[in-house]
């Protein structure tokens, strides 16, 4: 039993990427045409959708552009480092919270992503 909790444990802490916020974006980006399919990817597979949760929203890579494409995004995120880095990018509607936790009540949002 005390294994199964020790593991319980470590799986359920959370992680803050605030070390690597200054690097993220290069070491983790995709090449702009690459993106830019993405992108619109999840435009078409969002199409309906007015209210999306990006759970674990980082420097705001996906929020951004799918704000500029008229989506209504909230972002949350654990780390401050992560946060500033989205904020610098004008990402919208961010919050610092843990997934674990969300602060919104049930059926707040059309859809929600994680990505990474």
């Amino acid at each position: 039993m005390a294994v199964i909790d020790t593991l319980t444990s470590r799986i359920m802490e959370s992680i803050s990427f605030d070390r690597v916020a200054e690097i993220y974006d290069k070491t983790r980006g995709l090449p702009p045409k690459i993106m830019e399919k993405v992108v619109q990817k999840m435009t078409n597979e969002l199409r309906g959708c007015r209210k999306i949760l990006d759970a674990g929203v980082g420097t705001g890579r996906f929020a951004k552009p799918l704000q500029s494409l008229g989506f209504e995004v909230i972002g949350i995120d654990i780390s401050t480092g992560m946060l500033e880095k989205a904020i610098q990018k004008e990402t919208k509607n961010l919050l610092l919270s843990d997934v674990r936790y969300l602060p919104f009540a049930d059926s707040s949002f059309d859809a929600a992503i994680s990505i990474h």
